[in-house]
């Protein structure tokens, strides 16, 4: 390092200001956070998705349409029945299997109108957590040696006016001074 050695090893190394250097280091700060948006919009959609948003509405017109298939069936069994002349407990027999059929069906509606509810009641909160999220300050105005050395990995001179710094390990960000 040049403040061991002095410039006898690196001899052509620029001097850059300690404020230009933490100037440089906040700009890249704020760089890696412009993606904010991206990453909240991410994040919200995730939230979104496991609350189920809007699954339940085409499920519940999934079954309507199940159930009405199996209301015609009904319909069109004891038409033949009739004209075939079956006897009325044959007829009543399976109308009963489809009633139940229609029954189970009708309950998962219910069912599926309660989860609704509650996740319409959940996205109350939901709102409250995007609001919190879009809320949170993402732009570093001040340079704070706690942050940055848990942030930055290392910082690379490169000429008078540009450096490069490692945020995380992995992330280089070019930064002109």
């Amino acid at each position: 390092s040049r403040l061991k050695h002095g410039k006898r090893i690196c001899k052509n190394s620029p001097t850059i200001p300690e404020e230009a250097l933490q100037n440089a280091i906040l700009k890249s700060l704020n760089t890696m956070l412009k993606s904010k948006s991206t990453l909240n919009e991410m994040l919200k959609g995730s939230l979104a998705a496991i609350l189920g948003a809007n699954r339940g509405e085409m499920r519940i017109g999934s079954i309507t349409n199940e159930i009405a298939m199996l209301n015609n069936q009904i319909y069109d069994m004891v038409r033949e029945e009739i004209e075939k002349r079956t006897e009325g407990d044959v007829i009543e027999k399976k109308c009963a299997e489809l009633h139940d059929k229609i029954k189970s069906l009708k309950e998962e509606i219910e069912s599926i109108r309660t989860e609704k509810q509650m996740a319409d009641a959940g996205s109350g909160k939901l709102r409250e957590i995007y609001a919190a999220l879009d809320s949170i300050n993402t732009e570093f105005t001040e340079y704070d040696d706690t942050v940055v050395r848990r942030l930055v990995s290392k910082v690379r001179i490169i000429s008078q006016n540009k450096v490069i710094v490692t945020l995380c390990g992995s992330l280089d960000i070019e930064q002109q001074i």
